[in-house]
């Protein structure tokens, strides 16, 4: 965390640049992405200001949460960038750094969000090829 954290502005949008080329060529495969910070922050000084294209493809997103040089970023929980983490079915992670012990916390409510919302999404499409099969249904 320390030496991203000591990087200039410039340099933390070039890191950013970098993970989304290593975004493009991890396609398809199973990786995990671990960093500092709230990932696709607009403050450069609070985490790494990628796009979620630049992160789309990677299997597993972890925040790590600091609190030094005066600052302890809050993660992703809740965002819109969270939200479309768990809509691309990214699983995601908090390390907490907790007096020199890592604590890493992994959010089942974000496996729970994803479950309801494929849940919505499967309601609403049964429910759309109800009205088209009952329209079929009266034409016929």
């Amino acid at each position: 965390v320390e030496p991203y954290l000591a990087l200039p502005e410039s340099r933390k949008y070039a890191a950013a640049r970098k993970v989304g080329e290593l975004n493009r060529l991890l396609s398809g495969k199973n990786a995990i992405l671990i960093g500092p910070g709230r990932w696709g922050t607009t403050t450069p000084s609070l985490g790494v200001p990628v796009s979620f294209a630049e992160i789309n493809k990677f299997s597993c997103m972890c925040e790590l949460a600091y609190s030094s040089h005066g600052l302890r970023p809050e993660l992703s929980y809740g965002s819109h960038f969270f939200q479309d983490l768990v809509e691309a079915g990214i699983f995601y992670a908090a390390l907490y750094i907790a007096g020199g012990a890592y604590i890493m916390l992994v959010t089942v409510a974000a496996m729970l969000v994803n479950t309801c919302y494929g849940y919505v999404k499967w309601l609403k499409y049964a429910k759309e090829r109800e009205k088209e099969n009952a329209a079929k249904a009266a034409a016929d």
